[in-house]
């Protein structure tokens, strides 16, 4: 598993990021969190946790995920090939996923200051 170059860190100490990994040649995209307070590379590996589970997909990627600012949801992007592209939310611990946008656009990079009009 790779980890994304975009974490968005959470104040009460967990990172939400983007994972790549998988058997694909193209692997898919998972969002996961992990605590900040690992004292190793190798604990904060062993408490990773995926709220998106992709791997099974060959066409379909979540990322960019970004934090609420009061820490309770995740918005993020999916790319489900070769047409989607939209952003959905989840809780904090990846359920009550829903889809936040629709149409035929491509909907990118969530920003919950403009979300947060509309939510």
């Amino acid at each position: 598993m790779r980890i994304s170059r975009r974490p968005s860190r959470l104040i009460t100490g967990q990172v939400v990021f983007e994972t790549y990994g998988g058997a694909n040649v193209e692997p898919a995209q998972d969002i996961a969190t992990v605590p900040t307070n690992g004292r190793s590379v190798v604990e904060c590996a062993a408490r990773i946790t995926l709220l998106t589970h992709n791997a099974a997909s060959e066409t379909r990627s979540d990322f960019a995920p970004t934090w609420s600012p009061d820490g309770q949801y995740i918005a993020f992007a999916q790319f489900d090939y070769p047409d989607s592209l939209h952003i959905w939310t989840a809780d904090q611990h990846g359920a009550n996923v829903r889809q936040f946008s629709a149409g035929d656009g491509f909907d990118f990079l969530p920003d919950w200051a403009r979300l947060a009009c509309v939510i």
